[in-house]
């Protein structure tokens, strides 16, 4: 299963959810740099994304559309665990939930967990 080789393979619970949403929602590490801790619901059910990519560090554009996408109850618990671990680093819910995501690291986890994630 999917999720067992996440677990396996990552250990940082921000690399392992935003892995488990790249493979969730399809969508590329720079669309998930996009994302903030208020666009994944209470349950975990849920996580909106920009229909664009983020262009980097920085503020995230409050006005743009946005996706949303259902997540499958088995892989919910690692998404709350990393809003978790950012709240605990005092972020506000506007904040980017996958802070510091590097595409060619989140890339070369893929591979060691046998995943593809979206250029």
């Amino acid at each position: 299963m999917v999720l067992e080789r996440i677990r396996r393979h990552v250990a940082h619970p921000l690399y392992a959810a935003a892995l488990t949403a790249a493979w969730a929602t399809g969508a590329s590490p720079h669309r998930l740099r996009g994302a903030r801790l208020q666009d994944l619901t209470p349950d975990g059910d849920e996580l909106a994304l920009p229909r664009t990519a983020s262009p980097g560090p920085g503020p995230v554009a409050r006005h743009g559309a946005r996706e949303t996408f259902r997540i499958p109850a088995p892989l919910r618990s690692t998404l709350l665990a990393a809003a978790s671990y950012r709240r605990l680093a005092d972020a506000g819910p506007g904040a980017r939930f996958f802070t510091a995501l590097h595409a060619d690291r989140l890339s070369a986890l893929a591979a060691a967990c046998g995943l593809r994630v979206p250029a």
